[in-house]
């Protein structure tokens, strides 16, 4: 798929990035006592058999298993994103991912990131011929967004009026109402979003990105109340699994992406 092949492209340029300079995590803190929640956002975090894993989960683990305390089974949750972000904001020792970094944003939490980066898209129906040349255009349209994501606020920025947004919890509800045509465009994810509607409807070929808001970066957030040295033992285990390498000559982070990208 030419999506995860971009997705994986980019995502190996920020290893390469970021690996200047990194080290391992030492000891320390004790990221098992953390609690971890997050949404249906494939591939960097999604259910399968049971089971939380995903890109974001996968490296989540690997942190916590060089800092010498794995993750308990149940500390991992998936929820919906209201959800999930509201729990972050005022739980202590609560832990968001996959999450854009946006200035509203940044003091609401601490940060350990990034570790990929993702295209913002704005989906329409094939059948419709809906063509965007510029930010003036989405004003005509009803776009679908996920409560509480980071596309409200960049298409407020761009003019859309909150009147033109409809907002739902579950990306499924949002991929029917596009079908249907209650709502013109959906907002969100490119790579996410074409496995969503896959999993949704049995098939993304119904729908096809016609514009492009920007590029995000994704991120691990951190409740205010967690300790800055809890943040740093986070981020510099972070950054030794996307630089080292394993015995197969890759980095694990290449391994972990390679098990979740299509090619």
């Amino acid at each position: 798929m030419k999506s995860g092949l971009l997705l994986l492209a980019g995502a190996l340029c920020l290893a390469f990035f970021l690996s200047a300079g990194c080290t391992g995590t030492g000891g320390g803190a004790d990221l098992s006592s953390l609690t971890y929640v997050t949404e249906d956002y494939p591939p960097y975090n999604y259910m399968d058999n049971g089971s939380v894993t995903g890109i974001a989960v996968d490296i989540l683990k690997e942190i916590a298993a060089d800092a010498g305390t794995p993750i308990p089974a149940g500390k991992i949750r998936m929820m919906k994103w209201d959800e999930a972000y509201n729990t972050a904001l005022s739980t202590p020792n609560t832990v968001i991912f996959s999450i854009t970094r946006l200035p509203g944003r940044e003091a609401d939490f601490k940060w350990a990131g990034p570790f990929t980066t993702q295209k913002m898209v704005l989906f329409a129906p094939k059948s419709s011929s809906i063509t965007i040349n510029g930010p003036e255009d989405l004003k005509n349209y009803t776009i679908g967004v996920v409560t509480n994501d980071a596309a409200i606020g960049q298409l407020k920025a761009l003019g859309v009026p909150q009147k033109n947004m409809l907002a739902d919890q579950d990306p499924a509800v949002i991929i029917k109402s596009l079908q249907d045509g209650r709502i013109d465009l959906w907002c969100y994810g490119q790579e996410a979003g074409m496995i969503a509607a896959r999993k949704a409807t049995g098939s993304a070929s119904f729908m096809e990105p016609v514009y492009t808001l920007d590029c995000y970066d994704l991120y691990y957030a951190f409740n205010r109340n967690t300790p800055d040295s809890v943040v740093a033992l986070f981020q510099q285990g972070l950054d030794s699994v996307i630089a080292g390498d394993n015995q197969s000559g890759t980095s694990t982070y290449e391994e972990i992406l390679k098990r979740h990208v299509s090619s």
